[in-house]
């Protein structure tokens, strides 16, 4: 601004004091092309400043972005891992006093399971994420006298539901009877999509008017003690699309929630074990009573 008033001043001031200083003119003139000059070349480089500034400003805000979204991952993460360390201790404790106690009936074997599946429960949020939802973990056992697959324990989200009476599967039966005769693990994060619903869903009478909402997501796992002939089922269940997923649904952003249902499948084995024993060590008893 002053450059340029001085650019446009000079003649008047040649003009004024002329006779005093004859180069005045001139002399201001030059002075205000050069501070012209010397001011845009200011500005341009401080306008380059702020650009500069602004976008590492943008720059270091994307990586607080990702710096914040990474710490509370980690953090979910290490959640996750502490709730899974403390059900594996009360776990063991539990399996211990079935040990030390004996569990040689259903009723053992059913107070048993209930008191691990109401230890998975309790953390179903830092174990898997479970907020408000509907969720169902449960155990079957093949029934001797029916051959079916019978609801041995199970905690749900709504207290009712583990009261009322629960459907029985044969093997091959639904995502339980699938998994119990392949005796394979069955994972998908959505069970209700077109190309799974005709073999994982109920048939018939079985089929129920709210399966498909509340049993969208699905975990069934094998309960063996030789990784080959299932003693029984664990299934957990949610009414939220991705809830548990397979190998390939897994992105690089989900850590593997399904490993603490394997460590508990793991776990039930032993009771199960305990009760097949004490039925066959009944059985030779038996046996020997009669020889």
């Amino acid at each position: 601004v002053l450059g340029a008033g001085l650019v446009a001043a000079s003649p008047w001031l040649g003009q004024k004091f002329g006779s005093v200083a004859p180069n005045l003119e001139s002399i201001s003139l030059w002075v205000g092309l050069v501070l012209t000059v010397v001011g845009s070349l200011v500005l341009v480089f401080a306008d380059q400043i702020a650009t500069d500034t602004l976008e590492e400003n943008l720059r270091l805000s994307r990586d607080n972005l990702v710096l914040e979204d990474n710490l509370q991952f980690f953090n979910d993460f290490s959640s996750h891992l502490l709730s899974r360390v403390s059900l594996n201790t009360y776990v063991r404790e539990v399996i211990e006093t079935a040990v030390t106690e004996g569990c040689k009936d259903e009723e053992q074997l059913q107070k048993f399971s209930y008191a691990i599946l109401g230890l998975l429960a309790e953390r179903r949020h830092s174990l898997f994420e479970m907020g408000d939802e509907y969720w169902n973990f449960s155990v079957y056992r093949p029934d001797a006298s029916s051959g079916r697959l019978i609801c041995l324990a199970c905690r749900r989200e709504s207290p009712d539901d583990e009261k009322s009476e629960h459907r029985s599967w044969t093997p091959g039966e639904g995502h339980v009877g699938l998994a119990f005769l392949r005796g394979q693990e069955i994972i998908f994060s959505d069970a209700t999509s077109d190309e799974l619903k005709p073999v994982l869903s109920a048939k018939g009478e079985q089929l129920k008017q709210y399966d498909e909402q509340r049993y969208k997501s699905l975990a069934s796992m094998p309960i063996s003690t030789d990784g080959k002939q299932p003693l029984g089922i664990l299934i957990a269940t949610s009414d939220r699309v991705g809830r548990f997923k397979n190998e390939s649904e897994r992105s690089e952003d989900d850590w593997e929630r399904e490993d603490v249902l394997r460590e508990v499948a793991a776990y039930l084995a032993i009771l199960f074990k305990l009760i097949h024993d004490a039925g066959k060590s009944g059985e030779d008893e038996n046996a020997q009573d009669e020889g």
